[in-house]
């Protein structure tokens, strides 16, 4: 029905559509006259539907936008903005014939279309895309639409003679560089400091954080900006620091406490490679290979302690099997029947060493072990008391004056202040069960000064062995004490003059002391007579050597 529209005014204006689309509107001003072919009048008044297209060829070609809008005609004539339904964007104008197709109230589209043209001012526009003739050469630029780069020289923004191929220069503390998304989410910002800061400040800012990126003459630092807390450092020496300003270390790692990951994990490091059978695992090496570890996983999974460099092979030093979780120390291949499978062909385990008083101190759960080294053998807790590994029982006793214990009886215990004396260990004097000699005397035949004159707790065992390195072999009572083995201990002696008191004032509960004669002590008076205790009363008293009197031997524990 409408075979004919008349154009009257067609105005376009493109410019600088990205950098300056708040100052032009995205629209384009349209106007023209609607006439019935057949009477070449007017259409009557009235609402009109009419769709525009743009394409980029006069006849066919590509559809690259439309929009349909409901339209006052008035006499025929009716004006629109062009983009008001649907937003005409900067890129629809990129290559130069664009042709507007125009069709009425459901149509076909009026013939011929009609080519879209600049007004004068828009030439203006022209010079500024293409630069030619502007305020730069054009043959340094290169355009490869939609891009445009430049591909010689150097480019100075603030600087007339840049020295690098992008050169900012701005006052003192600006943020001449920003880099931000449309929406205003993310961006970075460069701080330039004056000729007398020592670094420059990178200035880095997301949606819900930001970043203070500091680069100093000793190192370059990541810093939140909210806490300014450390991220990370770099250092000219190279050290890494993470969570510290000042890496002392290679790798220095430091996490403060709001930061702590709820598994405790400090460190993590993922393999994500999809290679079959590959060993993922770190390796430290010291100078000049004097030291070459591997940690890690192997090709199965397990992980490896393997130190190589010395070896011609590597040798494992510690695995711990990823199926079965048995620990291999000197082995890569732990026997499945072992939690832990040592091996060696040149040394041997060593387990903890205590004293018995050290192992007493435990709380065992059954089956430990440990070496004794008061008994010098090695013991085992069966869950109710220490055994040797023979069976026999390795337990502490609760040792009490008058006890059979190792070949005697306890006839003292040794108290704070004694020697001998260890605190929170049992220690004493040992009587043999019965007397050695009814009747000996303590000389070996000649009245000489032998110089035993001990006569303090502790000092009886080196009166003894005094005596018969000088007196010799022979008969009296100190070598017969000397030479004694009773209940399976060899290390007897004849007592001195108050460790032999100790023995009068426990008698009644050792037994078998004879107090019809004094027991010879082997405290020395003088050359000619040493020193006894009567066991009837407990006086003391010097005497000749030549005399005979008992002998009870002791031994300390």
């Amino acid at each position: 029905m409408y075979l004919k529209t008349v154009r009257l005014i067609v105005v376009m204006l493109v410019l600088s559509w990205q950098i300056m689309q708040s100052q032009v509107p995205q629209l384009i001003n349209y106007q023209a006259r609607i006439v019935n072919p057949s009477t070449n009048q007017p259409v009557a008044d009235g609402v009109y539907t009419i769709l525009f297209s743009l394409y980029d060829a006069a006849t066919g070609g590509n559809l690259i936008w439309s929009e349909e809008q409901s339209v006052q005609v008035t006499n025929g004539v009716y004006s629109v903005l062009l983009g008001s339904m649907n937003p005409l964007t900067s890129n629809l104008f990129g290559e130069v014939d664009r042709y507007l197709g125009i069709a009425l109230e459901g149509d076909q589209e009026m013939t011929p279309r009609k080519r879209i043209v600049s007004v004068p001012y828009a030439f203006k526009a022209q010079t500024a895309e293409t630069i030619t003739g502007g305020i730069m050469d054009t043959s340094m630029w290169r355009k490869n639409i939609p891009d445009i780069y430049y591909d010689k020289g150097q480019v100075g923004i603030g600087i007339t003679h840049p020295e690098r191929p992008f050169h900012l220069v701005a006052g003192v503390n600006s943020f001449p560089f920003l880099v931000e998304s449309p929406n205003g989410s993310s961006g970075i910002e460069i701080n330039t400091p004056g000729a007398n800061a020592s670094g420059g400040i990178v200035h880095s800012f997301g949606r819900n954080r930001a970043w203070y990126n500091y680069a100093f003459s000793d190192y370059f630092s990541f810093r939140e900006e909210t806490t300014h807390n450390n991220v990370l450092t770099l250092k000219r020496n190279g050290n890494v620091g993470i969570g510290n300003t000042n890496p002392g270390y290679p790798l220095d790692i430091i996490r403060p406490n709001e930061t702590m990951a709820s598994d405790g994990v400090l460190l993590h490091l993922q393999e994500l490679g999809d290679t079959v059978n590959a060993p993922f695992r770190m390796m430290f090496q010291g100078p000049v290979y004097t030291a070459c570890w591997y940690v890690g996983g192997d090709s199965v999974g397990d992980f490896q302690i393997v130190r190589t460099c010395y070896d011609p092979e590597d040798k494992t030093v510690f695995h711990i099997d990823n199926n079965d979780l048995n620990i291999g120390i000197g082995t890569s291949a732990p026997n499945q029947s072992a939690a832990l499978d040592i091996s060696s062909t040149e040394k041997g385990f060593l387990p903890p060493r205590m004293t018995q008083v050290e192992r007493d101190r435990i709380t065992p759960a059954e089956g430990l072990m440990v070496y004794n080294t008061t008994t010098k053998k090695p013991n085992y807790y069966d869950g109710t008391e220490w055994k040797n590994y023979d069976g026999t029982s390795a337990a502490t006793p609760h040792l009490a004056i008058g006890d059979t214990y190792q070949g005697g009886k306890i006839a003292y215990i040794f108290q704070s202040g004694d020697a001998g004396y260890v605190e929170g260990e049992t220690h004493g004097i040992i009587a043999a069960p019965g007397d050695q000699s009814t009747g000996l005397g303590w000389w070996n035949g000649s009245m000489i000064l032998v110089g035993s004159t001990g006569t303090a707790l502790g000092t009886g065992n080196a009166n003894t062995t005094r005596i018969v390195n000088v007196q010799g072999s022979g008969s009296y009572a100190a070598r017969l004490c000397y030479d004694l083995s009773l209940g399976g201990y060899s290390d007897w002696y004849l007592p001195s003059r108050d460790e032999l008191q100790k023995l009068y004032v426990s008698q009644a509960l050792i037994g078998g002391f004879s107090t019809s004669l004094p027991y010879w002590s082997s405290s020395e008076n003088d050359y000619s007579s040493a020193w006894y205790v009567y066991f009837a009363n407990g006086s003391f008293s010097p005497n000749g050597k030549n005399t005979y009197f008992n002998v009870r031997a002791v031994r300390t524990f």
